[in-house]
């Protein structure tokens, strides 16, 4: 990461008022001709890519790190943005979670040189956690406990079985102990979700 780059300036834009609750339309209202063939054409007003992508490349090491990576989960906490990234050097493999901090967003620093997070160190049997997990969600509690949320991977594909579990530290490094039992899991057969439940995001 160059850390000579400039950040481009932030584009502000203003969005449309929000839609209230209560008018939403029921499940018989159809659209009258002229919203039926309107064209959406994307535009790049709101977000628009950074020049020095990638931010976080992949890392060097051919046992965890080398080939793949994704943002897990990343938030702001007492002025430092904190990425819990997920990498992996093939797949199926085991993701290891990595961590690392910036001040700004745009440029990151590797806290460690090894993953914080497996569930192969952690569920060596795969009761729970299958064969990996994908962070996705973190926060700090009131009481200074890091929390990270993910969601399992039985297999070697996404289409399978996935439940959403929970991890705690006392560091953003660790010591990371997995909760025993899902917080959430699919529903019942023939519900709506009965397969999988993924990707969690929770807010504070």
């Amino acid at each position: 990461i160059e850390a000579s780059a400039t950040p481009p300036p932030l584009a502000t834009t203003t969005m449309p008022p929000a839609a209230s609750a209560t008018a939403l339309p029921s499940e018989t209202t159809t659209p009258n001709a002229a919203e039926a063939t309107q064209t959406i054409t994307p535009t790049n007003e709101l977000f628009q890519f950074y020049a020095q992508n990638p931010v976080l490349p992949a890392g060097s090491d051919p046992n965890w790190d080398n080939t793949y990576i994704d943002p897990g989960a990343t938030f702001f906490y007492q002025g430092e943005f904190h990425m819990f990234f997920n990498r992996i050097n093939g797949f199926p493999r085991p993701v290891g979670v990595g961590y690392a901090t910036s001040t700004d967003g745009y440029y990151w620093t590797r806290q460690v040189t090894q993953p914080v997070l497996s569930a192969l160190n952690l569920d060596p049997k795969g009761e729970f956690h299958g064969q990996n997990l994908f962070v996705t969600s973190g926060l700090v509690m009131e009481d200074g406990t890091w929390v990270l949320y993910y969601f399992t991977l039985n297999g070697s594909t996404f289409t399978g079985p996935q439940s959403i579990g929970r991890a705690t530290a006392p560091a953003p490094t660790g010591p990371w102990t997995l909760e025993a039992q899902p917080v959430l899991e699919p529903g019942p057969a023939g519900a709506w979700d009965d397969l999988q439940v993924s990707n969690p995001d929770v807010l504070k």
